[in-house]
């Protein structure tokens, strides 16, 4: 009977995540620079809101957007690899964004809301270019 070769642990460093992916397998993304991403988007979406001077929640729909946002970049990079092109972050992202855009539309009343049908074209742009930095600048 053989013994078997203890399995040797490879080190990766962050310069190594730029080689090929069979030799990087063990790579992953940044989670502060996920986070970052996915507050900037979010709170740029939100930030809208204090132009509607009869908006009471001013500070409470910027929370929810910037949370919304950090959800759907979270999303976005774990469905993605190191390596993903920006096509599919920007898929990814748009399908996140239109996952949490349909979620907000419906929860304010749909067609009935006079600012709600603009929620889901704005968050399926703001997961594709939430997707877009994520592929270029978290792996």
């Amino acid at each position: 009977m053989h013994m078997r070769e203890p399995i040797a642990r490879t080190v990766v460093l962050p310069a190594d995540c730029h080689e090929p992916a069979h030799v990087r397998p063990f790579c992953s993304m940044n989670i502060l620079i996920a986070l970052l991403i996915g507050a900037l988007m979010g709170g740029l979406n939100g930030v809208g809101i204090f132009f509607e001077p009869r908006e009471p929640y001013k500070i409470e729909i910027l929370l929810a957007a910037t949370l919304k946002g950090v959800l759907i970049s979270l999303l976005t990079g774990f469905s993605l690899g190191p390596g993903s092109s920006w096509l599919r972050g920007a898929g990814f992202g748009m399908l996140y964004g239109f996952a949490f855009g349909l979620v907000i539309f419906l929860a304010k009343g749909a067609f009935k809301a006079k600012d709600a049908p603009y929620v889901v074209p704005m968050s399926i742009v703001t997961g594709l270019i939430t997707g877009v930095l994520l592929a270029n600048f978290a792996f």
